[in-house]
């Protein structure tokens, strides 16, 4: 059997039994934020409008053009890109898990890693990509607006954040903005999950995407309890999540999409705290 079928349906299985786990061993409410005594959130609003989301982008419209894959000539450049590009994704979780994920450490090593590694790799070993698929901005719009009616159907939790300094959480707010919805985005799916896909296929590219973008949050998001409801919590949240933003991108290839998506995650719950 291909390693690659077996490789995209293990990490699939993995994703998809992590929720399963969790609603059967009782666990139906997940913590998705690492801010301190932020609240959980029901296990549902992080499958639903997942699921919601992936079957619009499916079926809006309802076919395209296949994705092309890299040439026989700048193939082994592509690889090469994508072996240093996992490495850096391998590396940040494993510097943040050292320097401590509450430390100003973590923005600068994100911004050091996923911008200018990225860069550099992408610099000094140049490669070229198949040409993107035009696909209309509009055909977007309804699977972002349904994830985001599904996602958004339960209030947070703004206890933790009611007492914040409204300057102070503001600066926050961007910062957020600019090294997760932004920065987290054009690493993981324009960057990495591009180079994925014209090497290996569109879903193993998405599932292996996904799987490392789940990683990137351990170190943050391990607290007290058991270990594998945590982990099981992150596969459930921000794998599913990485999996509706990875086909997002690989199907409309719109990066404007991926930073409403994400910047909705981080920004609109707390919107309710300023009025």
């Amino acid at each position: 059997m291909n390693p690659r079928i077996v490789l995209t349906a293990a990490g699939g299985a993995l994703l998809v039994l992590a929720p399963v786990l969790l609603l059967v061993t009782g666990h139906t409410e997940i913590v998705t934020s690492s801010d301190e005594g932020a609240g959980g959130r029901p296990l549902w609003t992080a499958v639903v409008p997942v699921l919601v989301g992936t079957a619009l982008i499916r079926l809006v419209p309802p076919s395209l053009p296949s994705l092309p894959p890299a040439s026989a000539e700048p193939r082994p450049a592509v690889a090469r890109q994508v072996r240093w590009l996992v490495g850096i994704a391998v590396a940040f979780p494993v510097v943040i898990a050292v320097a401590g994920a509450q430390s100003l450490a973590y923005p600068l090593v994100k911004v050091l890693l996923f911008l200018g590694g990225a860069l550099l790799v992408t610099r000094l070993i140049p490669a070229e990509l198949p040409a993107a698929v035009p696909v209309r901005w509009f055909w977007a719009v309804p699977a972002v607006a349904g994830w985001g009616l599904a996602a958004f159907w339960v209030p947070a939790d703004l206890a933790p954040y009611e007492e914040m300094d409204r300057v102070y959480l503001v600066v926050a707010m961007a910062l957020t903005f600019l090294t997760a919805s932004v920065l987290e985005e054009w690493f993981y799916r324009v960057t990495l999950q591009t180079r994925l896909e014209a090497i290996a296929g569109r879903w193993p590219a998405i599932v292996a995407t996904s799987l490392l973008f789940a990683a990137m949050h351990i170190p943050s998001h391990l607290g007290g309890g058991h270990v594998w409801v945590s982990l099981a919590g992150l596969l459930a949240f921000q794998g599913f999540f990485g999996l509706f933003t990875g086909y997002l991108w690989s199907r409309y290839r719109r990066f404007g999409a991926l930073v409403v998506v994400h910047g909705a995650v981080n920004a609109l719950p707390l919107l309710p705290v300023f009025a």
